[in-house]
């Protein structure tokens, strides 16, 4: 196999082959290749002129089996490298340090081994606590679904007790406004119970006037009426005797003259508590008012003793 490139006539540099079997430098068949003359996708050999594909095949839609019959036109290539002969001391010297490095890499395979067991127990372990935290997010799951369903059953407990508290509350406030009605009407009452207790005590105090002017009005009745007695009295005293008649005449006699009868005074009615509104009883101007007189049939004028006239006077 030479070892320089035929085109750049020097040490191969990451050698490369074509299908041809020609070895080339990577960076020279690269530079042969991308010539602007050559616009296909094939290209020749430097050497013989045989034509190659440049492009590598895409294998991705090809079954794997067949991957190792499809292979690239341009493959690289490692050159083997023969070595000088070397001193025995020096390769026993280098027996000696692969040895040492065996013995270190079981020692270090050992220790891996140490370390995977470690790790696999510590798997096992986890795996174990892995299986029993499952188990007891299970258990506390079930135990969560199962404080939910509480946590419902308390919620409308709450719900019922909150309607029950608002229906008391409105009660509450209802009682509070009767009592205030209540205590409103209360007042009224006693407003009214006085005005009663005055309107009664006023009542009382103009029947007692008008008690008392009936009471005066009766002695000045009394008076005059034995004034008229004596009168007529005296009137009698002066009268001349009668003549006598030829033939008897029945003379009529005069009727004694009836005095007033005295006012029937009724007694005053007791106070009533619980009266609501009192009939307002007549005012002490009403009461002192004269009443029409009205002539009855057997009264007859009296005539005064000075003029003989009545001057409107009755009996």
């Amino acid at each position: 196999m030479p070892t320089q490139c035929s085109i750049c006539l020097s040490e191969y540099n990451d050698p490369v082959s074509i299908p041809c079997g020609h070895i080339y430098c990577t960076k020279c068949l690269s530079d042969h290749v991308n010539v602007p003359t050559n616009q296909g996708f094939t290209s020749t050999c430097p050497t013989c002129r045989a034509p190659f594909n440049t492009l590598k095949p895409d294998l991705t839609y090809l079954p794997r089996k067949y991957h190792q019959y499809v292979l690239p036109s341009v493959r690289r290539v490692y050159p083997a490298v023969i070595a000088p002969p070397q001193d025995p001391a020096h390769l026993k010297e280098k027996v000696r340090q692969l040895e040492a490095r065996i013995v270190a890499h079981k020692l270090r395979e050992e220790q891996l081994l140490k370390q995977c067991e470690r790790y696999h127990a510590a798997v096992l372990a986890h795996r174990e606590g892995e299986r029993n935290a499952i188990v007891e997010a299970r258990e506390w799951e079930e135990q969560l679904e199962e404080a939910k369903e509480e946590l419902d059953e308390v919620k409308e407990e709450l719900d019922e007790v909150k309607l029950q508290l608002e229906s008391v509350e409105d009660d509450l406030r209802e009682a509070e406004e009767a009592k205030e009605e209540a205590e409103e009407e209360k007042d009224d009452t006693e407003i009214k119970l006085q005005e009663m207790i005055e309107m009664c005590d006023g009542l009382e105090l103009r029947q007692e006037t008008e008690i008392a002017s009936l009471k005066d009005e009766i002695q000045k009745l009394k008076k005059k009426n034995t004034v008229l007695k004596q009168q007529l009295q005296y009137k009698e005293r002066e009268r001349p005797a009668p003549t006598p008649a030829p033939f008897p005449v029945q003379l009529p006699t005069p009727e004694r003259p009836s005095l007033p009868a005295e006012r029937k005074v009724r007694p005053l009615p007791k106070r009533l508590s619980h009266a609501r509104s009192p009939s307002p009883g007549p005012s002490p101007g009403e009461l002192r008012m004269k009443k029409p007189r009205i002539e009855k049939e057997n009264e007859y004028p009296i005539p005064c003793l000075s003029c003989g006239r009545d001057h409107g006077r009755r009996r």
